[in-house]
């Protein structure tokens, strides 16, 4: 299996007292499509805020390329 570019794993991110966006375990590999659907306010772009490094995290790990 090739190496991820993103690998995020237990990602919890929270408003006060309400979760926003709660990530077990989820891996973002090179040369892939990936969509993201869901309600307003089910943190889709709250994640990609995370990941380009605009949002900090509340708790959990996120590697780029290992």
């Amino acid at each position: 299996m090739p190496i991820p570019i993103y690998t995020i794993k237990n990602l919890h991110i929270s408003k006060g007292n309400e979760f926003q966006l709660y990530i077990k375990h989820f891996e973002i590999h090179r040369g892939a499509c990936y969509v993201f659907t869901g309600e307003m306010g089910s943190g889709k772009t709250t994640l990609l805020d995370i990941l380009y490094s605009q949002k900090k995290l509340d708790k959990g790990e996120i590697k780029f390329e290992e």
